[in-house]
Protein backbone atom coordinates (compact mmCIF):
# COMPACT_ATOMS: atom_id res chain seq x y z
CA UNK A 1 0.00 0.00 0.00
CA UNK A 2 2.50 2.37 0.72
CA UNK A 3 4.65 1.86 -2.17
CA UNK A 4 1.46 2.66 -4.16
CA UNK A 5 0.97 5.51 -2.54
CA UNK A 6 5.06 6.82 -2.66
CA UNK A 7 4.57 5.93 -6.90
CA UNK A 8 1.44 8.14 -7.42
CA UNK A 9 3.15 11.11 -5.26
CA UNK A 10 6.53 10.62 -7.52
CA UNK A 11 4.35 10.67 -10.64
CA UNK A 12 2.09 13.64 -9.75
CA UNK A 13 5.56 15.79 -8.61
CA UNK A 14 7.07 14.53 -12.13
CA UNK A 15 4.09 15.76 -14.12
CA UNK A 16 3.53 19.02 -12.14
CA UNK A 17 7.30 19.56 -12.98
CA UNK A 18 6.85 18.84 -16.44
CA UNK A 19 3.70 20.74 -16.55
CA UNK A 20 5.31 23.48 -14.54
CA UNK A 21 8.63 23.89 -16.75
CA UNK A 22 6.40 24.41 -20.54
CA UNK A 23 4.84 27.39 -18.65
CA UNK A 24 8.01 28.78 -17.64
CA UNK A 25 9.62 28.24 -21.17
CA UNK A 26 6.42 30.26 -22.20
CA UNK A 27 7.16 32.92 -20.15
CA UNK A 28 10.57 33.21 -20.86
CA UNK A 29 9.94 34.26 -24.87
CA UNK A 30 6.77 36.78 -23.40
CA UNK A 31 7.96 37.94 -19.54
CA UNK A 32 4.84 38.86 -17.91
CA UNK A 33 0.79 38.67 -18.53
CA UNK A 34 0.36 38.28 -22.53
CA UNK A 35 -2.81 40.53 -23.40
CA UNK A 36 -5.92 38.82 -24.35
CA UNK A 37 -6.75 41.35 -27.49
CA UNK A 38 -4.31 43.60 -29.17
CA UNK A 39 -6.17 46.50 -27.74
CA UNK A 40 -7.27 45.12 -23.99
CA UNK A 41 -5.48 46.31 -21.21
CA UNK A 42 -7.16 43.09 -19.85
CA UNK A 43 -4.15 40.26 -19.16
CA UNK A 44 -4.77 36.49 -18.62
CA UNK A 45 -4.00 36.93 -15.41
CA UNK A 46 -6.83 39.52 -14.94
CA UNK A 47 -9.03 36.69 -16.15
CA UNK A 48 -8.24 33.61 -14.07
CA UNK A 49 -8.82 36.33 -11.35
CA UNK A 50 -12.27 36.95 -12.80
CA UNK A 51 -14.57 34.22 -11.24
CA UNK A 52 -17.62 36.18 -12.57
CA UNK A 53 -16.09 36.32 -15.98
CA UNK A 54 -17.63 39.94 -16.65
CA UNK A 55 -14.10 41.75 -16.90
CA UNK A 56 -14.42 42.74 -13.16
CA UNK A 57 -11.51 42.31 -11.12
CA UNK A 58 -10.73 40.42 -7.48
CA UNK A 59 -9.62 43.18 -5.32
CA UNK A 60 -6.35 41.33 -4.89
CA UNK A 61 -5.71 42.21 -8.78
CA UNK A 62 -6.32 46.18 -7.75
CA UNK A 63 -3.34 48.40 -6.79
CA UNK A 64 -3.57 48.51 -2.99
CA UNK A 65 -2.72 51.99 -2.63
CA UNK A 66 -6.31 52.53 -4.87
CA UNK A 67 -8.06 50.51 -2.51
CA UNK A 68 -6.80 52.37 0.46
CA UNK A 69 -7.63 55.59 -1.32
CA UNK A 70 -11.45 54.43 -1.81
CA UNK A 71 -11.76 52.77 1.52
CA UNK A 72 -10.85 56.31 3.18
CA UNK A 73 -12.99 58.60 0.93
CA UNK A 74 -15.99 57.17 0.51
CA UNK A 75 -18.18 55.59 3.80
CA UNK A 76 -21.05 53.48 3.85
CA UNK A 77 -20.38 51.63 0.77
CA UNK A 78 -22.76 48.53 0.57
CA UNK A 79 -21.37 47.15 -2.82
CA UNK A 80 -18.62 47.42 -5.26
CA UNK A 81 -16.74 46.48 -8.34
CA UNK A 82 -13.27 46.97 -9.97
CA UNK A 83 -12.60 47.48 -13.67
CA UNK A 84 -9.27 47.80 -15.24
CA UNK A 85 -8.94 50.89 -17.45
CA UNK A 86 -6.14 51.46 -19.65
CA UNK A 87 -2.95 50.06 -18.59
CA UNK A 88 -2.92 51.74 -14.63
CA UNK A 89 -6.26 53.14 -13.46
CA UNK A 90 -9.01 51.66 -11.84
CA UNK A 91 -12.71 52.00 -12.13
CA UNK A 92 -14.75 51.31 -9.14
CA UNK A 93 -18.45 51.43 -9.63
CA UNK A 94 -20.06 50.72 -6.04
CA UNK A 95 -23.56 51.35 -4.01
CA UNK A 96 -23.10 54.08 -1.43
CA UNK A 97 -26.17 55.88 0.76
CA UNK A 98 -28.70 53.83 -2.00
CA UNK A 99 -27.06 55.88 -4.95
CA UNK A 100 -25.00 54.24 -7.70
CA UNK A 101 -21.39 55.63 -8.37
CA UNK A 102 -18.11 55.30 -9.95
CA UNK A 103 -14.75 56.17 -9.11
CA UNK A 104 -11.82 56.59 -11.43
CA UNK A 105 -8.43 56.28 -9.64
CA UNK A 106 -4.77 55.80 -11.03
CA UNK A 107 -2.42 53.00 -9.36
CA UNK A 108 -1.01 55.33 -7.23
CA UNK A 109 -4.32 55.85 -5.43
CA UNK A 110 -4.84 59.32 -6.67
CA UNK A 111 -9.00 60.05 -7.43
CA UNK A 112 -8.62 61.24 -11.09
CA UNK A 113 -12.75 61.37 -11.03
CA UNK A 114 -15.95 60.49 -9.70
CA UNK A 115 -19.59 60.44 -10.94
CA UNK A 116 -22.65 60.26 -8.27
CA UNK A 117 -26.34 59.29 -9.99
CA UNK A 118 -28.90 60.71 -8.05
CA UNK A 119 -32.24 62.49 -8.23
CA UNK A 120 -33.80 65.90 -7.43
CA UNK A 121 -33.43 65.36 -3.86
CA UNK A 122 -29.78 65.26 -4.12
CA UNK A 123 -29.41 68.33 -6.10
CA UNK A 124 -27.97 71.38 -3.55
CA UNK A 125 -30.34 74.64 -3.33
CA UNK A 126 -28.74 76.19 -5.15
CA UNK A 127 -28.25 74.39 -7.85
CA UNK A 128 -31.80 73.03 -7.98
CA UNK A 129 -33.57 76.91 -7.59
CA UNK A 130 -31.29 77.85 -10.30
CA UNK A 131 -32.35 75.07 -13.07
CA UNK A 132 -35.80 75.12 -11.67
CA UNK A 133 -35.78 79.19 -12.68
CA UNK A 134 -34.51 78.37 -15.92
CA UNK A 135 -36.65 75.71 -16.83
CA UNK A 136 -40.13 75.96 -14.87
CA UNK A 137 -41.73 73.81 -17.04
CA UNK A 138 -39.27 70.70 -16.81
CA UNK A 139 -39.28 67.70 -14.44
CA UNK A 140 -35.63 66.98 -13.03
CA UNK A 141 -35.27 63.65 -14.34
CA UNK A 142 -31.97 62.56 -13.38
CA UNK A 143 -28.64 64.11 -11.75
CA UNK A 144 -24.91 63.57 -11.57
CA UNK A 145 -22.57 65.33 -9.24
CA UNK A 146 -19.16 64.89 -11.16
CA UNK A 147 -15.93 65.73 -9.35
CA UNK A 148 -12.88 66.39 -11.87
CA UNK A 149 -9.47 67.85 -10.31
CA UNK A 150 -10.76 70.64 -8.45
CA UNK A 151 -13.77 70.83 -10.48
CA UNK A 152 -17.59 70.24 -9.15
CA UNK A 153 -20.08 69.92 -12.16
CA UNK A 154 -24.05 68.54 -12.00
CA UNK A 155 -24.97 67.14 -15.46
CA UNK A 156 -28.92 67.14 -14.98
CA UNK A 157 -31.28 65.55 -17.35
CA UNK A 158 -34.33 67.40 -17.56
CA UNK A 159 -38.49 66.44 -19.76
CA UNK A 160 -41.90 67.32 -20.16
CA UNK A 161 -44.10 66.33 -22.44
CA UNK A 162 -42.31 67.63 -25.75
CA UNK A 163 -38.75 67.83 -24.87
CA UNK A 164 -35.85 65.94 -23.22
CA UNK A 165 -32.91 68.62 -21.94
CA UNK A 166 -29.39 67.74 -20.64
CA UNK A 167 -27.76 70.90 -19.14
CA UNK A 168 -24.37 71.17 -16.81
CA UNK A 169 -24.22 73.61 -14.00
CA UNK A 170 -20.65 74.67 -12.78
CA UNK A 171 -20.35 77.79 -10.83
CA UNK A 172 -23.94 79.23 -11.02
CA UNK A 173 -23.47 78.81 -14.53
CA UNK A 174 -26.20 76.76 -16.96
CA UNK A 175 -25.07 75.31 -20.10
CA UNK A 176 -27.46 72.96 -22.72
CA UNK A 177 -25.34 69.81 -23.64
CA UNK A 178 -27.87 68.19 -25.25
CA UNK A 179 -31.65 68.81 -26.68
CA UNK A 180 -34.30 66.56 -28.07
CA UNK A 181 -37.55 66.51 -29.31
CA UNK A 182 -39.78 63.69 -27.84
CA UNK A 183 -41.52 61.27 -30.37
CA UNK A 184 -44.87 61.67 -30.72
Amino acid sequence: MNYLLNSLLIASLVSTLCISDTFSQNNIKTPGFKKTKPGSSFTFGDILANPLKDGSLVEARVSQLALNAFKNSFQNVTYSKWYRVRRNNYLVYFKANENVSRALYDARGNLISSFFYGSEKDLPLDVKSLVKGKYPDYDILLTIDVYQGDRNIWVINLGNDKNLISVGVENGFIQVISQHRRAE
